[in-house]
């Protein structure tokens, strides 16, 4: 286990996480959720490569459930739904997409996969506890399209940006294994 490479992971996530919060800081605050809403995901996105830098698969599960801790805290007023979400992402990069290095295109492919899933199990589980009353239509309107539209365009950028780092990732014989 490299505890080095997970400690620069965790640096590299809060990064991102500061990066969100700024960008969102900066944009309009949409008070009656009636207009085009924009959540930014960077944090996600470089989860999305962080996590096959990791060589044990179960620290890869316990850095998807830390972020998603993190997100659900900071984000969210501990909405945990976000430890799933996470823990789902690093479980499809383990066992379905362990192609490494990504190219941009399948980068961005599973990044624009990754946000529709985020955003439409948030969608359902908002409409379960009745947070909001927005119609599927009027929701993939104002948020969903928004938001997934919007983060694919920061994507290259964080492609970029990972790839600067220049992170060695071997290959593990374990996760080419089907899951028993």
């Amino acid at each position: 286990m490299r505890r080095s490479q997970l400690i620069t992971n965790f640096i590299i996530m809060i990064v991102c996480f500061i990066l969100d919060s700024s960008i969102a800081y900066f944009l309009p605050y949409n008070l009656t959720k009636l207009g085009v809403t924009f959540i930014p995901s960077l944090g996600l996105m470089m989860f999305i490569l962080l996590c096959k830098t990791l060589q044990d698969r179960y620290e890869r599960f316990f850095f998807a459930t830390i972020c998603g801790f993190y997100y659900a805290i900071t984000y969210t007023n501990s909405m945990l739904i976000f430890i799933l979400i996470y823990t789902v992402i690093a479980f499809a990069r383990t066992y379905v997409v362990y192609e490494e290095p990504l190219s941009l295109m399948t980068y961005m492919l599973f990044a624009a996969i990754v946000l529709g899933f985020k955003e439409i199990v948030i969608y359902f589980f908002l409409r379960t506890i009745q947070m909001t009353y927005l119609s599927m239509r009027m929701y993939v309107l104002l948020r969903f399209l928004p938001t997934v539209l919007i983060n694919l365009l920061f994507a290259p950028v964080i492609y970029l940006t990972y790839n600067w780092f220049e992170f060695e990732v071997k290959p593990n014989e374990f996760d080419k294994r089907e899951l028993i």
